[in-house]
Formats: C-alpha cells, sequence, structure tokens
C-alpha cells in the first residue's frame, strides 16, 4: 500500500476534476461569460462522469475563494428551458 496521496486512483481524479473547473472558471471570469451548471459538466463528460460530481466540486471551489457560485459566472439552470 502506498502512502502518496496521489498512488490512489480516486484522489488522483478529485484533483483533475477540481483542476479542471478551476481552469473553465478563470476562462469564464476572464472572459465575462456566463453558463449554466448544465453547461459546465458538459464541456468534459468523459471526466466528470456525473453532473453530481462537477456541482460538488464547483461548490468545494466556490467555498474555498469565499465567493457565491454565481460570481464564477455559473448560474443554475432555467426551469422548463
Amino acid at each position: 500500500v502506498s502512502a502518496r496521496a496521489f498512488a490512489n486512483v480516486s484522489t488522483s481524479r478529485k484533483v483533475a476534476i477540481t483542476t479542471k473547473v478551476l481552469q473553465l472558471v478563470q476562462n469564464l471570469c476572464l472572459g465575462g461569460i456566463n453558463v449554466t451548471k448544465r453547461d459546465l459538466f458538459y464541456t468534459d463528460v468523459k471526466l466528470f462522469k456525473t453532473q453530481t460530481e462537477s456541482d460538488a466540486v464547483l461548490e468545494d471551489i466556490s467555498c474555498m475563494l469565499g465567493c457565491t457560485r454565481s460570481s464564477l459566472h455559473v448560474v443554475p439552470s432555467e426551469k422548463g428551458a
């Protein structure tokens, strides 16, 4: 058993997802573009696998940065659209 955290596939995957969402959020903020949480998920379905994963990481990031999700230019999807 390895003591290295990144030797664990689950940990490495979580870091990859977090890095991808940070990259996407940076591009959104720099470009002044708003997207829905669903749009964010569809940028890399293979990586995220479920929208629940991308949503959870997005919430983690907004908590780490001490800001709201909407200030990261990610808005909830419109109901019935």
